[in-house]
């Protein structure tokens, strides 16, 4: 019996050293202890009968869904001695519902009369915490998740023509309370504007909702110093600008009307400038007439919003006339229109200038009537040109040197012909002296016979012959 009780001592021994302080990785079950103790008093030889509770442990406690225990919060083992008790709370965002939240770990009769451990039933129930419904807001809608439970949110979007003021969003928080409160839609409207010096303020909406307007009117006799009187609620809930006509601030101005701009001449007002300057005051009249038409004539009086009841008319345009050019020596000229005989020429006339053969242009070659009846430049004139003058002195000259050569030539000619005749003459003359008068030519080599042949003619009498024929 010592030696059991001496095993049973070591094994008790090394259990509780694991369970009260030994971290090292050994890890023990429950049902390794129990074989181990179940081994141990067989070999032991000990009864169900002894229960001796130093040789039993309980593992890990039960798992309760959405809860933990004490135990395994702070868990350094998984192995539990008998007795020890594991408290359950709820996880956060969770609450109890029903059920036990403690467990003990206790030894309870095992079959065939073996002692077992274990843990006690444990029934606790824990659902997600639910906030209250936080309730609707006035002139918005709401989107939510069905019961409010914990973490869910809110969110809150007010109609058209409503601002939000504060945040759109509640969350439900583990406490089962919300984590803001509820934001207002408040009407978007635009503030009061000051009003204006001679003048009133006039709203199209009391309430100045978005995409109203206000109108700034004016006392009569006066005119607001802006291009338009009008502003708008824009979406910002502030007022739409409005042009000013200086640097000045927006007030109502006595209302002028400035004198009316002549768009031609020959347009005129009368009275030409009021007793005030040169702008007129509500009620004064003025009247338009035309030089070039004196029964053209209109009256405009000045309104009171600075305005004149009507324009100035139409005056029509003075038709004014260019002299005539008359004749153009050496030349012609053509127009853009039909040119008369009469003395004037209509106004933007253009006339081309061209000059007659052998003479040049000299001036401008075109001519323009102006509208104020003056041609736009001198009439060119048309000199004769120097170079056809060089020109034809040139074909002068060779034509008199072909001329004189054609008479020298002729004249050499005619030098040949009469000293030839003349030779002839002679001749001839000589023939009739030595051969009396014959009617044939005597052969110009009988002619040039030496002076013993001219000698034997002369002694010998001329006898009939037959003709020689001329060289």
């Amino acid at each position: 019996m010592k030696l059991n009780e001496i095993l049973l001592s070591i094994v008790t021994s090394l259990v509780l050293l694991v369970l009260n302080g030994c971290d090292s990785v050994i890890n023990v079950s429950d049902s390794d202890v129990s074989n181990v103790a179940q081994s141990v008093a067989q070999h032991n030889h000990i009864t169900a009968t002894d229960r001796n509770q130093h040789f039993h442990f309980c593992g890990e406690p039960p798992v309760v869904v959405n809860a933990v225990s004490n135990l395994m919060r702070n868990q350094k083992h998984n192995v539990f001695k008998v007795g020890e008790i594991a408290i359950y709370s709820c996880d956060v965002g969770y609450e109890k519902v029903s059920g036990n939240e403690e467990t003990q770990c206790v030894v309870t009769d095992g079959p065939n009369g073996v002692m077992s451990s274990r843990w006690q039933p444990i029934d606790l129930m824990c659902q997600p915490v639910k906030c209250s419904d936080p309730g609707h807001v006035d002139d918005a809608t709401r989107r939510v998740t069905a019961h409010f439970l914990y973490n869910t949110n809110v969110v809150y979007e007010c109609k058209d023509g409503f601002r939000m003021i504060g945040v759109p969003f509640m969350t439900c928080k583990a406490d089962g309370h919300w984590n803001r409160p509820k934001p207002n839609c408040q009407k978007k409207r635009c503030p009061e504007v000051e009003s204006v010096a001679n003048g009133r303020i006039v709203y199209s909406d009391v309430e100045r909702k978005t995409d109203s307007k206000l109108e700034y009117v004016c006392q009569p006799g006066f005119k607001l110093n802006a291009l338009n009187a009008i502003r708008y609620c824009r979406q910002d809930d502030s007022w739409s600008d409005l042009q000013h006509m200086n640097e000045t601030s927006l007030e109502c101005l006595v209302v002028k009307c400035e004198s009316p701009i002549r768009p031609h001449t020959g347009l005129r007002i009368l009275p030409s400038r009021s007793k005030s300057g040169n702008s007129y005051k509500p009620g004064d009249v003025i009247i338009f007439s035309c030089d070039t038409s004196p029964k053209t004539k209109a009256s405009s009086k000045c309104l009171t919003d600075g305005q004149w009841s009507r324009g100035p008319p139409h005056c029509p345009e003075k038709t004014n006339y260019c002299p005539t050019i008359g004749d153009f020596v050496h030349g012609f000229y053509n127009s853009s229109t039909n040119l008369s005989k009469s003395i004037s020429i209509k106004v933007n006339t253009r006339i081309a200038f061209y000059c007659d053969d052998s003479y040049i242009l000299e001036g401008s070659p075109s001519m323009t009537c102006l509208s104020n009846g003056v041609w736009n430049t001198s009439v060119p004139k048309c000199a004769f040109n120097e170079a056809v003058r060089q020109s034809q002195s040139s074909q002068l000259t060779i034509l008199i040197t072909s001329i004189a050569a054609l008479v020298v030539i002729v004249f050499v000619i005619s030098c040949v012909v009469v000293c030839r005749w003349r030779q002839q003459q002679v001749q001839r003359r000589r023939w009739q002296q030595y051969f009396g008068h014959y009617n044939h030519r005597q052969s110009k080599t009988n002619i040039m016979l030496n002076q013993n042949e001219m000698k034997c003619f002369r002694q010998t009498p001329p006898k009939p012959t037959v003709p020689v024929t001329d060289l």
